[in-house]
């Protein structure tokens, strides 16, 4: 009887520590960072995280302010959806926002964060997805439309059969066309 029960505390034992095994693994191999916050004190980061914010290992992050990562111009935004969550007990919606890394680089990332218990204390999990690439591919695009705009040249974009899908201002002061009239068709 006395073997029974070790055997079968040893195989809970041994099934829980597999448990904690797999759980750490898909949260390390997350693409996105991933972490817990008990009293805006980072309690769990994963790789990706420490990745982003240029952190050599757990230690440069686990009790320190999450604060001091969040660009000051997002702190008051930060904390009022810290409350919003301890409030309703609802998740935020996405927001963008500027971390500083630990040496000091600015990334944009956007974010999102539900209310959990963490160790029997009310507590926050925040997924962190990088978006600088696409801050700057943005800016990009928004600079190319503003140099198409103001062409002194007529600029027509058209879709692979030619049909019209966009064109200058230019070309609307020389032929008159507006948009409406010719979206979809051949010049």
């Amino acid at each position: 009887r006395v073997l029974f029960r070790s055997t079968s505390r040893k195989t809970i034992e041994n099934s829980l520590i597999e448990s904690e095994n797999r759980f750490r693994t898909l949260l390390d191999k997350a693409p996105e960072g991933i972490f817990v916050q008990v009293d805006e004190v980072f309690v769990f980061v994963n790789t990706a995280l420490m990745r982003l914010l240029d952190a050599k290992s757990e230690k440069d992050l686990i009790g320190t302010s999450m604060m001091d990562v969040v660009a000051p111009q997002f702190h008051n935004a930060v904390f009022k959806r810290i409350e919003s969550q301890n409030k309703t007990g609802n998740a935020s919606p996405l927001m963008e926002q500027e971390y500083i890394t630990l040496k000091g680089r600015r990334v944009s990332v956007e974010t999102t964060a539900s209310p959990i218990k963490y160790e029997g204390k009310n507590a926050h999990v925040v997924f962190v997805r990088d978006i600088s690439q696409r801050k700057i591919d943005e800016e990009q695009i928004r600079k190319l439309s503003a140099a198409v705009d103001q062409s002194p040249v007529s600029i027509v974009i058209t879709d692979l059969n030619g049909s019209i899908e966009y064109f200058n201002p230019k070309f609307t002061e020389l032929t008159g066309y507006n948009l409406n009239e010719t979206k979809g068709k051949t010049p």
